[in-house]
This record gives C-alpha cells, structure tokens and sequence, in this order.
C-alpha cells in the first residue's frame, strides 16, 4: 500500500487533473486524510464530496459532524443517505428520505 499511496500523496500535490478525475480518488483522498493527515484535507473535499459512500465515512470519521457540501450526493444513495442520518446526524433526515424510501432494504 505505501506505493500506491505515494504516489496519491505526489500527484495530489502535482494538481494532476488525471488523478483528481480518477474514479478511485474520492477512496483514496478518504484513506489519505484518515491515515496521513489525520483530519479534514480540504484540497480533496470537493472531490470525496461527490462519492455518496467515501463522504459519509468523511463526515463520520473525520469531519465528525454533518458536512452540508457532500448531502446532495450522499442523500441520493439509499445506503449512505441511510448510513449518514443514523451514524452522523443521529436521527431523522429529511433529505435522505426521498432515496430511502424507494429502496425496501433501507426504508
């Protein structure tokens, strides 16, 4: 793994528009401020924002609260608009609702 994540590390640095349209880099972007940085890295947010799956575990595990800017995608996904109301806002959430319902596993 220290490979791969050297390599993220350089190219995020870079700015190298390949690896921020990669379509593993909201993944990738998530384990690197989880492991590395150890909190928010706010040059990745915009990009870990549009994966529904990769920011409700950012706003879990490390922004820790509700992160507004990553709603849109994650309350279009039944799981994580699912995961994201029980385990970060810890109650009912409007917004996810709508994908909730339309999925008989997570309604």
């Amino acid at each position: 793994m220290i490979g791969p994540l050297q390599d993220c590390i350089e190219r995020a640095r870079q700015a190298d528009d390949e690896f921020w349209a990669h379509p593993q880099v909201a993944k990738w972007a998530y384990k690197y401020a989880r492991d590395v940085v150890k909190g928010r890295w706010p040059e990745a947010e915009p990009a870990i924002a549009k994966n529904a799956k990769w920011a409700s575990y950012y706003a879990r595990n490390i922004i820790r609260d509700r992160w507004p800017e990553a709603e849109p995608a994650i309350s279009a996904n039944a799981k994580w608009a699912y995961s994201y109301a029980r385990d970060v806002v810890k109650g009912r959430w409007p917004e996810g609702e709508k994908a909730i319902a339309k999925n008989a596993q997570w309604a």
